[in-house]
C-alpha cells in the first residue's frame, strides 16, 4: 500500500514535471538566456559599455538608413534643378556636353516655348540670356 501511493505521487510528479515543461519552454528559455546574460555581464561597467555600444549601434544605423538617403535625394534634385537651369539658360559647351542635348526646344515655367537655336547666344557662361518665344 505505501509502495503504490509513492509510486503514485512520483509518477503524479513527473507528469506536472512533463506538462510544465511543455508549457513553459520559453520562459524557461528566457530565464536561461537571462540568466546568462546576467553572469556574463555580472558588473555594471561592461553592462552599461555594451548598452552603449548597443544604443549607439541602433542609433547610427537608423540615422545611415532613413536620412542619409533623403539627404542624398535632396542633394540629388537639387543638382538636376541646377543643371536644368544652366542647360536653358548658357550653351552646352560650358558644361563639356554636345550642343544637341540642350538646343532643343524648352518649355519655361510661364509655359512659353523657347528655341536656343533661333537665336545665337554669348559664349561666356552663366550669362543669363535666354532665346525669344517661338511663334
Amino acid at each position: 500500500m505505501h509502495f503504490v501511493c509513492v509510486r503514485h505521487l512520483l509518477f503524479r510528479v513527473s507528469l506536472n514535471a512533463s506538462v510544465d515543461w511543455k508549457r513553459n519552454t520559453a520562459a524557461q528559455m528566457h530565464s536561461f538566456v537571462l540568466n546568462s546574460v546576467l553572469r556574463r555581464f555580472s558588473s555594471a561597467t561592461t553592462f552599461f559599455f555594451f548598452f552603449f555600444f548597443f544604443f549607439f549601434f541602433f542609433f547610427f544605423f537608423f540615422f545611415f538608413i532613413c536620412f542619409l538617403p533623403v539627404k542624398a535625394v535632396r542633394v540629388h534634385m537639387h543638382s538636376r534643378r541646377r543643371s536644368l537651369k544652366l542647360c536653358r539658360f548658357t550653351r552646352c559647351e560650358h558644361r563639356n556636353e554636345s550642343d544637341s542635348g540642350c538646343e532643343e526646344t524648352v518649355v519655361a515655367k510661364k509655359g512659353r516655348k523657347f528655341s536656343f537655336r533661333d537665336e545665337g547666344l554669348p559664349s561666356s557662361p552663366g550669362s543669363g540670356v535666354s532665346g525669344r518665344p517661338v511663334q
